[in-house]
């Protein structure tokens, strides 16, 4: 159901900023594509995605951009 203003009742919100409570195999799970689980850093599935957003090592700021890719979006 789209409301007057044009947002949808019923819609995923699969923004990875808006979302940084969810963990990270939650989200993928549910908002990208599964490709994303094979190349997704393991050590990172049960993060949430606030901390992967705040990790300052290579792994994690790895995992962050896996998860912003267009190519990885459904």
């Amino acid at each position: 159901m789209i409301a007057e203003n044009g947002d949808r009742s019923n819609s995923v919100n699969c923004e990875v900023n808006d979302n940084l409570n969810e963990i990270a195999k939650s989200f993928i799970g549910r908002c990208r594509q599964a490709l994303t689980r094979t190349v997704f850093p393991g050590g990172l599935l049960a993060e949430d995605l606030g901390d992967i957003k705040g990790g300052k090592t290579a792994v994690y700021k790895r995992g962050w951009k896996l998860l912003n890719e267009n190519r990885f979006r459904k």
